[in-house]
């Protein structure tokens, strides 16, 4: 992949969102050419292209809302993220990446924390994608980037409220098993050797001590 004028999506909250300087310090090490674009809300100290889109109360409906933002945009290709993504070393190219089958991440899920809207969510998935003739959807829907085109995208939106697994077991050809990255607050170290690692609330202490380390100095996004 030529790493020039690449393009880096974010679907974000709004709120001052520590999670957000550092992924895209984080980007901006890497990828210094990089175009940063944030759909949705946004912290006051970001100072980059921005479309809002109206909070409407509901996550999955709100985050929908960008994305069909995002295919009204003039961007054809590009790889997109989440406010606690962090690239902490450089790949040598944007994939994407699944951590095994879609059913077995939403069975797991469910084991853990019930029959949440989010593993139903994967459920439906796993199920419209079976009656599109793909007999073992994988799961994309894991904490790195994922590399997308818009028209692909704008094809998959309605269908469901996973469009990362939807897209990438309609339109990935090639793909990597990678285990998710997420560090949650029980982990017992930093897994620095990887490409990426991603953040949740009550890890987010211990991870922005290392990104602090790693990434000092402010992003040309930043205002503050």
């Amino acid at each position: 992949m030529i790493y020039c004028n690449v393009n880096f999506l974010y679907i974000c909250r709004n709120g001052e969102n520590e999670e957000l300087r550092y992924s895209i310090r984080s980007v901006m090490h890497f990828f210094p050419d990089a175009k940063i674009y944030i759909f949705g809300g946004k912290p006051d100290w970001y100072s980059g292209p921005y479309i809002e889109i109206p909070d409407i109360g509901n996550k999955f409906d709100n985050i929908n809302n960008c994305y069909k933002a995002i295919c009204n945009t003039d961007i054809e290709d590009f790889i997109l993220m989440n406010d606690d993504f962090y690239i902490i070393n450089k790949p040598d190219q944007i994939i994407n990446y699944h951590d095994g089958l879609l059913e077995d991440k939403a069975k797991k899920h469910a084991d853990i924390f019930g029959l949440t809207k989010y593993a139903r969510v994967l459920l439906d998935a796993n199920k419209k994608l079976k009656k599109q003739g793909i007999q073992n959807p994988l799961n994309y829907d894991i904490h790195t980037p994922m590399l997308l085109n818009k028209e692909k995208l704008s094809k998959i939106i309605d269908l469901s409220f996973a469009p990362r697994s939807m897209y990438g077991n309609m339109f990935v050809k090639d793909s990597s098993p990678m285990s998710d990255v997420k560090v949650y607050k029980n982990t017992e170290y930093i897994n620095n050797t990887g490409y990426f690692i991603s953040s949740e609330d009550n890890s987010l202490k211990k991870i922005i001590v290392f990104l602090k380390e790693k990434f000092p100095n402010p992003s040309i996004y930043e205002l503050f």
